[in-house]
């Protein structure tokens, strides 16, 4: 993971950013690009994610990003997913011919989505309002995940009649 520092004692690194070689339970380790090592408590730090691009790029040449960037990606490349198997459903099941105009809107705001994705960090991308770490977000997706329960229950005992 990188993090940028926000504050140091002598505030020589302050606004550099650090790879994390090691922790513990109160310090972040971390090597700077001129080889410098440190450690700095939690709260003199902030996390900087990379690009969902770089983290792409990095994994397809077997490096191993971090566990959050991956958490993260994972999340936009479903977003991404969800919004473009709606759009061809909608376009294979739809009864009447929709107009080439619209097809090509909505392919070229396939292609926008996927560009700005790929260009921001997979946090950055989501918001805060898609984080699984809000607290709003998860009470939202509990809410969510009981009526579809719901549906699916009352689906079930209609095909049990």
């Amino acid at each position: 993971m990188k993090y940028k520092v926000k504050e140091d004692y002598e505030n020589t690194r302050a606004g550099q950013i650090g790879t994390q070689i090691a922790e513990d339970k109160k310090r972040i380790y971390l090597r700077f690009a001129d080889g410098y090592q440190e450690g700095y408590f939690r709260n003199e730090l902030e996390s900087v994610m990379r690009t969902l691009y770089e983290i792409i790029e990095d994994v397809k040449d077997n490096k191993k990003p971090d566990y959050e960037e991956l958490r993260y990606a994972l999340l936009v490349y479903n977003f991404l997913f969800n919004m473009d198997h709606r759009v061809l459903r909608e376009v294979l099941l739809s009864d009447k011919e929709i107009p080439k105009f619209i097809k090509e809107l909505k392919a070229q705001n396939s292609f926008d989505m996927a560009k700005s994705a790929l260009n921001k960090s997979p946090k950055e991308y989501l918001g805060w309002n898609s984080d699984p770490e809000n607290p709003d977000y998860q009470k939202f997706r509990q809410i969510g995940n009981k009526l579809l329960d719901k549906v699916l229950s009352n689906q079930e005992e209609k095909g049990d009649k």
